[in-house]
């Protein structure tokens, strides 16, 4: 690494970014799940294993590759 390259405010930046990604999707499940949850005619099981791999795949993938294109903008 050359010495040129500011690493706490590389991680801060990173912080801030993974922090609001989180907090957004957050306040988006909230919004989307507050009224009511009749949307869905599934078995619980089904819908709960759809829903969760679907929450892991748009808030926690989405949040780890939003962190990988800033790194790489370093």
């Amino acid at each position: 690494m050359g010495k040129d390259v500011d690493l706490p405010a590389l991680a801060a930046k990173l912080e801030q970014a993974f922090v609001f990604q989180v907090k957004t999707a957050l306040a988006n499940l909230l919004l989307f799940i507050a009224s009511d949850v009749t949307f869905s005619a599934l078995p619980p099981s089904e819908f709960q294993a759809d829903f969760a791999r679907s929450v892991h795949e748009e808030i926690v993938i989405g949040a780890f590759k939003d962190i990988t294109a800033i790194a790489e903008t370093y």
